[in-house]
């Protein structure tokens, strides 16, 4: 079975190479480890925050899976994504690589939390 994959970030294609990421990251460790399918996936929002009072960086992603809606996050001494957005003379050029890493990253991290979430819905 093939997970529907939808996007609503700017700049964010999700390409062949993007898909197998998400496959690797999520999808297929859920499929075979847990029997779990994924049939829709949608990535909601991203991006970065900074949490003055931590001195740290909120890295979040809001995404859907299954029509269940998760919102993941981790804190970062230091953002590439952060970083992307105030070097205006690159941002273009990376903020697609640095968007798809921060979702990849938060992705598996949070796996037990996605599972868990989903299991109790």
């Amino acid at each position: 079975m093939k997970t529907k994959i939808t996007n609503k970030l700017k700049g964010i294609i999700v390409n062949q190479e993007f898909e197998k990421q998400l496959n690797e990251a999520l999808f297929l460790p859920f499929r075979h480890k847990l029997g779990f399918n994924i049939e829709t996936f949608n990535i909601l929002t991203a991006g970065v925050k900074i949490s003055e009072e931590l001195g740290l960086y909120e890295e979040y992603l809001e995404i859907q899976i299954n029509e269940t809606d998760l919102s993941l996050n981790n804190y970062v001494e230091e953002s590439a994504v952060y970083s992307c957005f105030c070097h205006t003379e690159t941002r273009e050029e990376q903020y697609p690589k640095v968007m798809k890493e921060l979702i990849l990253e938060l992705l598996k991290l949070n796996q037990s939390l996605i599972l868990d979430h989903l299991n109790d819905n």
